[in-house]
C-alpha cells in the first residue's frame, strides 16, 4: 500500500528566507498543501502583488519581492504567463546566492508546482537570434519562457531552437500567436513541431 504524502511540517515563523520556501515547495505534497504553504509564506513577506484574469475567468498573480530587479520586458512576459494561469514570482536576487540566476519562479495556479524559469523575448527574425537567446537562457535556468514578438517564420524559429538546444535545457515555453506552448527536446526535434508552430 502506497503511503500518501499530504502534509509537510510547516510553521511560517520558522521560515526566515526565500530559499526555505523554494525548498519546501519542491517536496512531494498535495496541491492543497503547496497552496497553503505558498499563501501563508507570502502573507508574511514584503512584496507587491498584481492580479490578472485568466482565460477561465479565475485570477493569477505576479508577486514582486522587496528588492527584486526586473525589466519592463520581463514584467510584460510575466503578465502573459499570469493570464495563462501561472503565478509568477520575481525574487530578490540577493536571496538566490552567487552565479547566474533565473528571472522568475512559476507556480501553476491549480497545482502550485514550482518551476525555475528564465524570461526571453524575441524581436529579431533570424534563426541565429533565436539560437543565441536559447544558449544564453539555458545557462540560467532549465526552463525558458520565450515570448515571440517578431513575425519570424516558423522554420527559422524551429531551426534556432534546435541549434541553440543544450543538455542544460529541459523545456521551452513559447508564446506564439497568442498561445503558450510547452516544448521539450523530443517535440522540438520531431517532424510534428512544424504542425505545432504553424
Amino acid at each position: 500500500m502506497k503511503k500518501q504524502i499530504n502534509t509537510i511540517p510547516f510553521d511560517p515563523a520558522s521560515i526566515p528566507t526565500f530559499k526555505d520556501i523554494i525548498t519546501l515547495l519542491t517536496q512531494r505534497s498535495t496541491p492543497a498543501v503547496r497552496k497553503r504553504i505558498f499563501n501563508r509564506y507570502f502573507a508574511k513577506q514584503a512584496h507587491k502583488k498584481f492580479r490578472y484574469k485568466t482565460a477561465t475567468g479565475k485570477h493569477a498573480y505576479i508577486y514582486v519581492m522587496e528588492g527584486a530587479v526586473y525589466t519592463e520586458t520581463e514584467f510584460h512576459i510575466a503578465g502573459k504567463l499570469a493570464r495563462a494561469g501561472y503565478h509568477v514570482l520575481f525574487p530578490n536576487k540577493g536571496d538566490l546566492g552567487k552565479g547566474r540566476k533565473n528571472d522568475v519562479y512559476l507556480y501553476d495556479a491549480k497545482t502550485y508546482i514550482q518551476q525555475q524559469v528564465e524570461l526571453k523575448s524575441l524581436f529579431g527574425h533570424t534563426a541565429d537570434a533565436v539560437k543565441s537567446q536559447i544558449i544564453s537562457g539555458s545557462g540560467q535556468a532549465g526552463i525558458i519562457a520565450y515570448d515571440i514578438q517578431s513575425k519570424i517564420k516558423p522554420n527559422w524559429l524551429i531551426q534556432g531552437l534546435r541549434n541553440g538546444w543544450s543538455s542544460d535545457l529541459k523545456t521551452v515555453m513559447i508564446s506564439w500567436k497568442g498561445q503558450w506552448y510547452q516544448l521539450d527536446k523530443k517535440t522540438i526535434f520531431s517532424d510534428n513541431i512544424r504542425n505545432v508552430l504553424r
